[in-house]
């Protein structure tokens, strides 16, 4: 059973060099590594990446890594994260694809443990499944998320999954961080390029909930979010202008894709309008560029109206 491990990056050395002595140490190491770099990057700025990025990892790790940019490939940059992710997961060919976030880290069993629990769970389970585990924040015991029980499509918003004590749960939607599954599954479902970023991910999951493809997150494996502070604006994805566009313009991309008729019935009449309230509200508590963001929201919430998207 050969695994890669897909890491999308915004070419933060400093991220990258703590997952990759993480994945370095692993005791069970992966086929191969792959890290897209979203960066236009020259020749010169790509050979000093790579030089400082593997300077100190053991060969034999090293041998398994590729670093894909501009330079040594076909790839784009600036096309956003899920064309990122669908790069990395149709340049893989081995059986398995471990997409992860550059900002996390691990012990040194977490690729044995992944392995050896979707193993043990695919016993209780009748067809394929994707796999994550339970994220912690940063090196504390605090648990971040174990991901989204469902949509709550009159109020717009995601339902927070807790798994109390159970050592695994199926979910309707996983953020994007860490995400474990066989390659062809990845190759069928994919990524929405429409997508640049914000919704990208809980598309993603939610639709391979209604593909029959059970999505499960596990207790008994845990990854650590090494994210940084943010204020709540950040946090909610809506601090730019262009933050705000892509959560007003895709939250409805994914109801128009996703939601049945009584689910869009619910949404277009009630949860679209509390949710931009309640966006505009933080906007004008917590905000800077007020106008801007408002202005940012405003456009998306009514356009819907216009375009077909």
């Amino acid at each position: 059973m050969s695994i890669s491990i897909v890491i999308p990056s915004r070419w933060n050395i400093t991220k990258l060099e703590w997952l990759l002595q993480s994945l370095n140490s692993q005791t069970v190491l992966p086929d191969k590594v792959y890290i897209i770099v979203d960066k236009n990057f020259t020749k010169d700025e790509y050979n000093v990446f790579s030089y400082l990025l593997l300077k100190q990892l053991e060969d034999d790790f090293k041998n398994v890594i590729s670093i894909i940019t501009n330079i040594n490939s076909d790839f784009v940059p600036s096309k956003w994260v899920s064309y990122v992710r669908n790069y990395g997961i149709d340049i893989s060919n081995t059986d398995f694809i471990y997409l992860i976030d550059d900002d996390n880290q691990f012990d040194q069993d977490f690729v044995k443990n992944s392995l050896e629990n979707r193993i043990k769970i695919n016993e209780n389970t009748w067809k394929d499944f994707l796999l994550s585990p339970t994220i912690m924040y940063r090196e504390t015991w605090r648990i971040q998320s174990q991901w989204m029980s469902d949509f709550n499509f009159l109020l717009s918003k995601v339902v927070l999954n807790n798994l109390g004590t159970n050592p695994y749960g199926k979910v309707k939607m996983i953020g994007w961080n860490s995400l474990l599954w066989p390659s062809w599954i990845f190759r069928e479902i994919r990524f929405d390029e429409r997508f640049e970023f914000v919704y990208e991910d809980l598309d993603f999951s939610y639709r391979t909930y209604l593909a029959w493809f059970p999505v499960i997150v596990s207790r008994e494996l845990k990854i650590n979010h090494m994210e940084r502070e943010k204020n709540k604006l950040e946090r909610i994805f809506i601090w730019t202008p262009k933050d705000a566009y892509q959560k007003a313009r895709n939250r409805i991309l994914f109801v128009k894709k996703v939601a049945d008729k009584l689910q869009r019935l619910q949404f277009f009449w009630f949860g679209l309008w509390i949710q931009t309230l309640w966006f505009i509200f933080n906007v004008v508590v917590y905000g800077k560029n007020r106008l801007g963001l408002i202005k940012a929201i405003y456009k998306w919430t009514m356009d819907w109206i216009k375009y077909k998207i």
